[in-house]
């Protein structure tokens, strides 16, 4: 009994121990999305150890009291921008005209998009808390450098569409027939395409580790051949149509 009990202690420690190898949470210096005075990435952090919050992590997106309900005890108000934000209006683009999709409604963008763009608007101050505001590095998105991989500042006029509706209604209006992939379901509790259904905000290992193979930052799903990771993941959705994943990238809409 008592080995029993130590085989199955050792492999539920190996369980937890191997994504963890594996990944690089929020709370690692060097994820760009910990914006404490103690990380280590040389992008965007707190440079004032003197202010309270300066050292922790959670709390530039979230907070345990006097949350806002935009998100789970999240810390941000809406983005400066909202009610000015442009549509991704390709001429390709089927979502737009069919009812069912809700893109281009008042409520937009929505979801976890919105919140995402609290910060990545690149007009919302970072360091600008429900419950506190610290001084940064850089005060906003516009004034971090940007990489030839990296844009800080989300243009959603320049990327996929977000929070819109993909169900089995929407597909068969595109496709006559409803095949929604589930495994992983990318979308959100509302069968929404958001930029959380592509982005982990929290883990960023694919930059991490593969970054010489082109794997997008805080990108959700790595294949075994890391330089697939980008495509594997578009076809989770566009697969199910037959159309090829830079379906919609042009010169004037780029991924």
């Amino acid at each position: 009994m008592i080995r029993r009990v130590g085989v199955a202690l050792l492999s539920g420690l190996l369980i937890l121990w191997i994504p963890l190898a594996q990944s690089r949470p929020v709370s690692d210096p060097s994820n760009p999305h910990n914006l404490s005075i103690g990380a280590t990435h040389g992008r965007t952090q707190a440079n004032d150890g003197s202010q309270f919050g300066a050292d922790e992590i959670c709390i530039f997106c979230h907070t345990p009291h006097s949350a806002t309900a935009l998100g789970p005890l999240w810390n941000r108000a809406e983005p400066d921008n909202m009610g000015s934000f442009p549509l991704y209006n390709s001429s390709s683009l089927k979502i737009k005209d069919i009812p069912a999709a809700q893109y281009n409604t008042t409520d937009y963008p929505n979801g976890a998009s919105k919140l995402c763009l609290s910060c990545h608007d690149g007009v919302t101050g970072i360091g600008t808390l429900l419950d506190r505001t610290i001084t940064m590095n850089r005060e906003t998105m516009s004034d971090v450098p940007t990489s030839t991989t990296f844009d800080p500042v989300i243009d959603l006029e320049l990327t996929h569409p977000v929070s819109f509706v993909f169900n089995d209604t929407v597909e068969t209006a595109l496709l006559g027939k409803a095949s929604i992939p589930t495994d992983p379901d990318l979308r959100d509790s509302q069968e929404r395409v958001q930029c959380t259904s592509c982005h982990d905000p929290h883990d960023d290992r694919g930059e991490a580790l593969y970054d010489s193979a082109g794997v997008p930052p805080f990108w959700r799903i790595i294949s075994t051949d890391p330089a697939n990771s980008y495509t594997d993941l578009c076809n989770k959705c566009h697969g199910t149509f037959g159309i090829p994943s830079g379906d919609h990238h042009t010169a004037d809409f780029p991924r």
